[in-house]
């Protein structure tokens, strides 16, 4: 198996569960009436994105398929979590019902994207 898969495996199985969780039919979807921007749904999106980029940045650090991949792991992770969030808010606009394509979901998956990032670089470089 090429090490970019074995490395991230974590990661591939972490997008799979925010496949699933992204595609659960709306009313099946606990909501409270929160309007900040930290509400639960907001922040689940920032730990669901964060951990996907941390363990992104991760895998691809270990991996050694792609060598040039392991210059900038943190870069590729973000760039990777921000794509994967938009795709996740275009297919429930497109195909499920009850769910919808939110600009502030988006913004909450950038955010927890580079909150990620900032665990790993604690993580591996002691910042």
């Amino acid at each position: 198996m090429p090490s970019i898969i074995r490395f991230n495996t974590f990661t591939l199985l972490w997008a799979l569960l925010i496949l699933c969780l992204s595609l659960i039919p709306g009313k099946s979807v606990p909501v409270l009436n929160w309007t900040m921007l930290l509400n639960p749904d907001k922040m689940a999106h920032i730990i669901m994105y964060g951990g996907l980029t941390l363990l992104a940045s991760i895998g691809i650090r270990k991996q050694y398929t792609f060598d040039v991949l392991r210059f900038s792991p943190g870069f590729i992770a973000i760039i990777f979590g921000i794509i994967y969030g938009i795709v996740m808010e275009m297919l429930q606009l497109g195909f499920m019902a009850d769910r919808y394509f939110e600009i502030l979901d988006i913004l909450a998956n950038i955010i927890g994207s580079f909150a990620g990032v900032i665990v790993y670089r604690l993580l591996y470089f002691n910042l």
